[in-house]
């Protein structure tokens, strides 16, 4: 009877042993939880609500009137740094009549900045960039303007304010001209819109140097832009409204 008992008790020890050393049973694994995406802290540039020009004086035309209309994107960060850059391409300019022109358009836009949206007058004008080489990139379809700081688009919601926005246009990725606008400021919830209180003016003459700006006026004569040796040197810029949303 004890050897019975006996057996039973070794059996028992046994069936626990094994039950010790069998590892434990794997759980499921957890599926992480989505990470909601959301846009960085700052503001984004509203396209199709921003318009901004520039005015040239030819002795020819008169005031001709640049605009592009859609062709802005950027972003700032919480301070109003950041970079605000311009589709070269969708350039609408009216002459003094407010008469719009598309093919003197195409013509400007690739004789002054290389870039083709339409391919006219494609010998003549490499040959005049031919001499421009090393000097100026072309074929840069987007000028751009690297905002260093902008002052009062932290305005409180409901109110209006005066500001300033200050930072480098940046043509043919090489030339950099500083420039500061004056602004008046505004928000509505998350709109934030920025008027110009009046135009902002460089002298291209000065930018670029006598050598460098007849030789790039000589690419436009080479479009067939009869007239570009009457174009006078002030560039007037004006702001008419930016507007952002804050994230």
């Amino acid at each position: 009877m004890y050897k019975v008992k006996l057996s039973v008790l070794v059996m028992v020890l046994m069936t626990l042993a094994c039950t010790q050393s069998e590892p434990p049973a794997p759980q499921p694994e957890k599926t992480p939880e989505p990470v909601a995406q959301t846009e960085p802290p700052g503001y984004t540039l509203v396209g199709a609500e921003t318009d901004f020009s520039f005015v040239i004086v030819s002795n020819s035309a008169g005031p001709v009137t640049g605009r592009f209309p859609n062709g802005a994107s950027g972003t700032l960060d919480p301070t109003g740094a950041g970079n605000v850059e311009i589709q070269l391409a969708l350039m609408k300019s009216l002459d003094k009549t407010n008469t719009e022109n598309p093919l003197r358009d195409a013509n400007v836009v690739e004789a002054f900045f290389g870039v083709r949206p339409s391919r006219v007058m494609r010998e003549p004008v490499d040959k005049a960039w031919a001499l421009l080489t090393d000097k100026l990139e072309r074929s840069v379809t987007r000028a751009r303007f690297e905002i260093e700081k902008t002052e009062g688009i932290d305005v409180a919601d409901g109110t209006q304010g005066e500001g300033s926005m200050t930072g480098n246009l940046v043509l043919w990725n090489k030339i950099s001209i500083p420039l500061t606008f004056p602004v008046s400021t505004s928000r509505t919830g998350n709109r934030v819109e920025l008027v110009g209180t009046a135009p902002v003016s460089f002298d291209l003459e000065e930018v670029l140097g006598s050598e460098l700006r007849k030789l790039l006026f000589d690419t436009m004569l080479a479009a067939g832009c009869a007239h570009q040796p009457g174009i006078q040197n002030q560039v007037e810029i004006t702001i008419a409204r930016a507007v952002f949303t804050a994230n």
